[in-house]
């Protein structure tokens, strides 16, 4: 094996470039997340530079190692559960949002497996972080390979870096709260609905948005749609806590909206007190001096990795987390806790903190936890596993959108109680749709839903651009945007005009802009089940250097292929047209409806019937 070169993104790639200069052909690899980064690494190290593809290795990595990595962390939670703090952090949430350990995990065994083949290890490796280069170090070593971080002081950089904007979002986070208490007291001053005494039966527990709060006093329920409305026929006494998220300091405004609001809202500031804030802004500074260490995993040592996790997460999750379980157990000491607590779950350090609070109460309520989702397989944080059921920080009931789903979640442990329930979100579905697939007198409408986030849906288009520039004509692409994004932001910041001959951002539901679709181009969203589940052929955008969220991995369908590059997709789309042409819209949608049976419940009143059984909420 040759020598190896470690750098970092930035001037060090272009000293590292000069070291290689005579070596001939360099084969390099990318370790990061990055896609526009990758996009301008390409361009910086130019020709006699070639990047090994990896994207196919890195999902089959990835699959191999999930097992070993969730058993790892099952053991180290049952070490250090008795600690709450353990639990907010980085480490024991696997959320591969909010920790990259796990990705660099895969990254680690990603060189093993390239060192071991025919190809051989690379001489130049780009990675995100010093942890990283270190760990890529230290298995060099253990192969016997010199390998050589190029300015180290550039990792040193990028990690004070990373610390220092953790702290400037941890103080950010700290003025939010002070926002959000001072706001919450102001607004039950002017407007009242204070704390409430009546006793309830049920707390909806639920993620809120800007748009969920409309000026008229409703309330715009994306999550549990209709469920509501079903409780209150049934007599159950409910109220709602909202968890408002992506409202940056608008919180005057939505306190206000929901002081007026018609709907029944429980608002956690009105609970806390000025100890909980403290406590919560300090946990930061508590989790940083902990004495946490982590064992080797497959002989790769991830103690500092887990040490820079730590650093550079100081504000992710952990204050509001902490303010969730001060919220819960207050309700607790007060007697206020009702019967039963519905809760939208993912399993995320905010659910964990939640239970917690409420299993601290002398009589506990009872916990439905609803995952009104497809689970995608890399997506680690949404499965509960042993050691969180052995913590009691798992609800006692998961409501899942059909047992299917039920089997997936339970993927990890085999004490916890699933049940299929109606899939709210995605009711639509089993309705007839007005599919408009007629190629030959329509032509070829594709669909691209890009995912949340912006680098994921920057690597979607650029794929779609260079397809588009080898496509037939009488094609039209409609790019639909996520909802929590503002379009006219979304389009400048992925290089699409809002206004264009041969693209366009369309505005329609996702219902119809389906019905109008001839092929759906998706990744890491839940328009990719929706795209499957109605019929429309559906091509799937793997990542190139990151983990890949497909909930349909395991779905085997003619409607639905899985690509990792222009060409790929190019092919896949042309074997689509000729399908399209010779197959009937009642077949796609035959097909269309196994694929929903197999991910989702139809809602009706017997499938609704387990959110108030789960519940045991009273029936007046």
């Amino acid at each position: 094996m040759n020598d190896v070169l470690i750098t970092f993104p930035g001037r060090s790639v272009a000293k590292a470039r000069r070291h290689l200069a005579n070596e001939g052909a360099v084969r390099w690899l990318y370790l990061g997340t990055s896609y526009v980064r990758l996009r301008v690494l390409e361009e910086m190290l130019g020709n006699g530079f070639t990047r090994i593809d990896i994207a196919r290795l890195h999902e089959d990595v990835a699959h191999d190692l999930k097992t070993d990595y969730v058993r790892w962390i099952d053991a180290l939670n049952r070490k250090y559960g008795g600690d709450p703090d353990w639990w907010y952090g980085p480490v024991s949430s696997r959320n591969v949002y909010y920790t990259k350990l796990f990705q660099c995990l895969c990254y680690l065994e990603v060189l093993d497996r390239l060192a071991d083949g025919n190809g051989g290890a690379p001489q130049l490796i780009v990675v995100e972080s010093l942890g990283l280069a270190r760990a890529v170090q230290r298995w060099a070593r253990a192969k016997h390979v010199a390998a050589k971080i190029v300015s180290p002081a550039t990792g040193q950089w990028l990690f004070m870096k990373n610390v220092a904007i953790s702290f400037l979002q941890w103080f950010q986070s700290c003025c939010v709260m002070a926002l959000r208490w001072i706001s919450a007291r102001g607004s039950m001053l002017l407007f009242g609905k204070g704390m409430s005494t009546r006793p309830l039966d049920v707390i909806v527990d639920m993620y809120a948005h800007r748009d969920s709060f409309v000026d008229d006093g409703s309330f715009k329920d994306r999550y549990f749609p209709g469920l509501l409305a079903y409780l209150d026929r049934q007599g159950a006494e409910i109220c709602v806590h909202p968890n408002i998220c992506k409202v940056g300091y608008s919180y005057w405004n939505i306190y206000k909206k929901i002081r007026r609001s018609s709907t029944p809202f429980i608002v956690m500031d009105d609970y806390l007190r000025p100890t909980d804030y403290l406590k919560a802004m300090l946990y930061p500074l508590r989790a940083v001096f902990k004495k946490w260490t982590v064992p080797p995993l497959r002989g790769h040592d991830l103690q500092e990795l887990a040490r820079e996790e730590t650093w550079e997460t100081l504000s992710s999750s952990g204050p509001d987390a902490v303010l969730m379980n001060r919220f819960y157990a207050r309700l607790g000491k007060k007697g206020m806790l009702p019967k039963t607590i519905i809760r939208w779950y993912e399993n995320q350090t905010l659910d964990k903190a939640m239970i917690a609070g409420v299993r601290s109460a002398p009589e506990a309520s009872k916990i439905v936890g609803v995952q009104m989702f497809v689970h995608s397989a890399n997506y680690l944080s949404l499965y509960p596993i042993s050691s969180e059921v052995e913590a009691r920080l798992a609800p006692d009931v998961l409501l899942e959108t059909s047992e299917y789903q039920c089997q997936r979640a339970a993927s990890y442990t085999h004490t916890i109680v699933c049940k299929p329930a109606a899939a709210l979100r995605y009711a639509y579905l089993f309705e007839k749709g007005e599919a408009a697939r007629d190629l030959v007198k329509r032509g070829m409408t594709i669909l691209v839903v890009p995912p949340y986030g912006i680098d994921e849906g920057i690597e979607m288009l650029d794929m779609v651009r260079a397809w588009l520039r080898q496509s037939p004509e009488n094609v039209s692409v409609k790019i639909k945007v996520h909802p929590d994004h503002v379009v006219e932001d979304y389009a400048r910041r992925c290089g699409v005009g809002v206004k264009d001959d041969a693209v366009s951002i369309t505005h329609m539901n996702m219902r119809d802009a389906l019905d109008s679709a001839s092929i759906v181009i998706s990744s890491n969203s839940s328009a990719m089940v929706e795209a499957a589940a109605r019929g429309v052929p559906l091509i799937i955008m793997g990542r190139q250097t990151t983990l890949n969220m497909n909930p349909l991995e395991d779905a085997e369908s003619p409607t639905i292929t899985q690509c990792y590059s222009a060409d790929e997709l190019s092919k896949a789309i042309e074997t689509y047209r000729v399908m399209l042409e010779r197959t009937s819209n009642e077949d796609l949608q035959k097909i269309g409806a196994s694929l929903r049976n197999r991910y989702f419940t139809e809602t009706n009143e017997l499938t609704l019937r387990p959110f108030l059984d789960s519940a045991h909420a009273i029936i007046h």
